[in-house]
């Protein structure tokens, strides 16, 4: 599900029973079919909500914005193109990321 954000795609996706390690391969092959993306998708776990995302934007920083995030309980970190660690309310996760894409 691509929604459409200024000049920017976001895939925002949970997806249950699904182990992390498998997170990355499904936001590789989203960064391959769509431009200007950023893809966030999460797994429920015993240990609690884990994230994957990803971007293919050379322009957005996604340590920078999970940096901005750590006080909406999300913990993680990577490379400026990919993040991976927790979180705690998707909802709110996912509200920031539109309103961070809406004004870039």
């Amino acid at each position: 599900n691509v929604e459409s954000i200024g000049k920017y795609n976001l895939v925002f996706g949970s997806l249950e029973g699904v182990q992390p390690s498998y997170l990355g391969g499904i936001v590789d092959k989203i960064k391959e079919k769509v431009k200007n993306v950023i893809v966030f998708i999460t797994s429920n776990s015993e240990n609690g909500i884990s994230f994957v995302s990803g971007t293919n934007a050379k322009e957005i920083d996604l340590q920078k914005i999970v940096k901005e995030m750590s006080s909406l309980g999300v913990k993680g970190g990577g490379r400026p193109d990919f993040v991976r660690g927790s979180i705690t309310d998707i909802e709110k996760v996912k509200s920031y990321l539109k309103n961070t894409l809406s004004s870039t």
